[in-house]
């Protein structure tokens, strides 16, 4: 891909930058960097402008810019796994519910056993004696 050395502007606009009187009127230019990739830039630029100071300038607009993008794509994704994580916990909850039911169930369950052995025991000692005989 050719990338110039200093982005050409693709326009140039005038704002009074908020002031309602109409008076410090501020220029501002439009830069394409790359198709699709337009770095505007609020300041009064001379158009006699040292060009090593204006490539400055705008190399650190997108470097601003980059890095607003990056912080948008962080945050989005924190929000993103957030959910994710949300939906984990919520199912794992659910497990463990379940889970702790069939512990409660093994548990009867278990006594039950124990109830029908020592039964089974008693039974077994009380008929034992008269095997002997």
């Amino acid at each position: 891909m050719f990338r110039s050395s200093l982005p050409v502007p693709t326009s140039l606009k005038v704002s009074n930058g908020g002031n309602q009187s109409g008076e410090n009127k501020v220029g501002y230019f439009n830069y394409e960097l790359e198709p699709g990739f337009i770095v505007r830039l609020r300041h009064d630029i001379d158009p006699n402008m040292d060009p090593k100071k204006l490539k400055r300038i705008i190399l650190n607009c997108v470097s601003a810019q980059k890095s607003r993008w990056m912080k948008r794509q962080y945050i989005e994704y924190l929000a993103t796994k957030l959910k994710e994580l949300q939906m984990g916990v919520s199912v794992m909850r659910i497990r463990c519910e379940m889970l702790n039911e069939m512990i409660q169930r093994f548990k009867i369950e278990r006594m039950k056993l124990e109830e029908r052995v020592a039964a089974a025991n008693q039974q077994f000692s009380s008929l034992k004696p008269r095997v002997k005989q």
